[in-house]
């Protein structure tokens, strides 16, 4: 992934988000209510585990960032799929 190219990934937990913390060298920009974590164009939020956390996240940071509308949004997660083997990769519709 090119980091110049918009992109907001939630991640329900904080070990989710880490990997690409790292991986993509973001900072932390903001700790409440939603812990964000951004350099350019790119942000990793931490929005707590459940659907209307991922969706609060979401909500706040398309408020404070009215650009991020642009951006590609991923729900990057490790855990929660019923039904699939242990590392398999899933997309939601």
């Amino acid at each position: 992934m090119n980091p110049a190219e918009p992109s907001v990934f939630i991640c329900a937990l904080p070990s989710e988000a880490r990997v690409l913390i790292d991986a993509l060298g973001l900072r932390q920009t903001l700790e409440r209510p939603f812990r964000c974590h951004q350099r350019d164009a790119v942000m990793v939020v931490v929005s707590g585990i459940g659907c209307l956390a991922s969706a609060a996240a979401a909500g706040f940071v398309a408020a404070l960032h009215p650009q991020a509308a642009d951006a590609a949004w991923i729900n990057f997660g490790i855990a929660g799929g019923h039904g699939h083997d242990i590392g398999a990769s899933v997309i939601g519709a």
